[in-house]
């Protein structure tokens, strides 16, 4: 009868080995070509980190810096050392004390980049997009702005905004978040100073606001007719006397670039602000009133959260072209963000726009009380109440406001105009010289997360750092 055939225990043996060395063999083939495709096409950064070199696009991206925490509000701010600093002491971009040493907090080291290769590669960058680049003249150098000027456009820096072909480019919501600046949070009051006066004060003697941790809070109006206002009013400490402050509007002072002198006309009055907060609860009925003016023109909102309906005042008149917007769903928590910023007025919700209302601004001195929170016959309580300013560009003396971009009628014409975040120290397409532009050939791809280096890994001739995922940002 038929037998079957039987293999060696060596014979097997030896095909198992061979199908191992195979598979492993297969793996590493396709791990190596998933990390250079990965590489090439998608990341450059993650295997070879690309580190960013100064502040300019701070607070975006940060270079060497230093960590404070203030000695009076408590609040946390960051000084850039990527230059030798010409004073030991900070002043707190939140409350003005300037007693803060850096020399008490350790150097930290630049952000971590990581660059999407390939979305450049598909479409052309946008406005206001953060893109990384080989610089024009110095291409071994890979540099990161943010994008304000397209191919065959005329652009132009006027008062600190930017004009496109003669008109102000408007951001929204998203861009305006992306580009603020602090000016002061709500949560970090001063204390050291008692006779510091606070920031946010009611405008009535028996105004039934209250304030606890950060927190505003009002029971309700008696007067479901009267409007409970609570305005924010900024000043300036007194130079070497900390218990005294000095009223006036917001300037374009930026704590990053503290210890260097400010290139002139980089710190001026701004009316390009927002007003940020989180209402956490409302009860009964009435409305929440929020009001913003530039020292002549003054906009009101009022927020029925009852009726889910949003209406606008133009110094005290209603405005028939916003209309009264509707809030499909309140609920609770809800964002709320009020703005002047690029000659608009603008109500958003949750990070969405409700309303954004263009007017022309005048050539006034901006006002020191911009906003104001009122109540009527609401109760209410908000928390994040913060104050921003928008990023202010300065053109360095000498050069040029207006410059056009090649002409969009050629073919593959493409030059690009950039600028950094942080104005006064950035060298951007303000300061090249129009004979070098940037164009697409000289993109890298788009930066998309910034992280700390992290802790490095085993001592020797071969070492690694690993990043914190927690403090992995997403760059807007």
């Amino acid at each position: 009868m038929p037998t079957k055939s039987q293999s060696s225990p060596r014979t097997a043996r030896n095909a198992s080995a061979g199908g191992i060395v195979r598979r492993a063999t297969e793996a590493t083939v396709f791990v190596l070509v998933g990390l250079v495709f990965w590489r090439t096409w998608f990341l450059e950064g993650m295997p070879i980190p690309f580190s960013v070199a100064s502040g300019s696009m701070a607070k975006t991206l940060l270079g060497p810096h230093r960590a404070v925490v203030c000695g009076d509000c408590g609040f946390r701010f960051v000084c850039g050392c990527d230059r030798p600093s010409t004073d030991p002491r900070a002043v707190c971009p939140n409350c003005g004390y300037a007693g803060n040493d850096v020399r008490d907090w350790p150097e930290l080291p630049a952000d971590r980049v990581l660059i999407d290769r390939a979305t450049f590669q598909l479409r052309q960058p946008r406005r206001w997009e953060v893109v990384a680049f080989r610089t024009p003249g110095r291409e071994r150098d890979v540099a990161t702005k943010r994008v304000v000027g397209l191919p065959g456009e005329s652009v132009e820096i006027r008062d600190g905004d930017v004009y496109i072909d003669g008109e102000i480019v408007r951001k929204n919501l998203p861009q305006q978040q992306a580009t603020s600046i602090l000016v002061y949070d709500a949560r970090h009051p001063p204390h050291r100073f008692p006779q510091v006066p606070a920031r946010w004060q009611p405008e009535a003697n028996r105004s039934r606001w209250s304030q606890a941790g950060g927190r505003f809070v009002h029971p309700g109006s008696r007067d479901p007719d009267a409007i409970d206002w609570l305005t924010y009013g900024h000043w300036r400490r007194v130079p070497g006397r900390p218990d005294q402050v000095q009223p006036g509007p917001v300037l374009t002072e930026t704590s990053y670039n503290q210890g260097r002198r400010d290139p002139a006309g980089t710190v001026v009055p701004t009316a390009d602000l927002r007003l940020s907060f989180r209402c956490a609860r409302t009860s009964g009925r009435g409305a929440l009133w929020v009001r913003a003016n530039d020292g002549r023109e003054e906009f009101a909102v009022r927020i029925d959260p009852a009726d889910r309906r949003i209406q606008v005042l133009r110094n005290g008149a209603p405005v028939p072209a916003a209309g009264a917007a509707t809030i499909d769903a309140w609920r609770e928590p809800l964002q709320v963000d009020v703005s002047l910023v690029d000659q608009q007025f603008l109500v958003g919700r949750d990070g969405r726009t409700v309303i954004a209302l263009e007017y022309c601004r005048g050539t006034q001195e901006p006002s020191a009380r911009p906003f104001a929170v009122g109540c009527q016959g609401l109760e209410v309580e908000l928390e994040a109440v913060c104050v921003f300013r928008d990023v202010h560009y300065a053109m360095p003396e000498g050069k040029y406001t207006t410059r056009r971009l090649g002409n969009r009628d050629i073919e593959g014409d493409d030059e690009y105009y950039v600028l950094g975040d942080n104005s006064p120290v950035s060298e951007d397409s303000r300061r090249w010289p129009a004979g070098r532009p940037l164009t697409s050939e000289s993109l890298v791809g788009k930066p998309f997360a910034a992280f700390p280096p992290g802790w490095r890994g085993p001592r020797g001739p071969w070492y690694f750092r690993i990043p914190d995922l927690t403090a992995i940002r997403y760059i807007r």
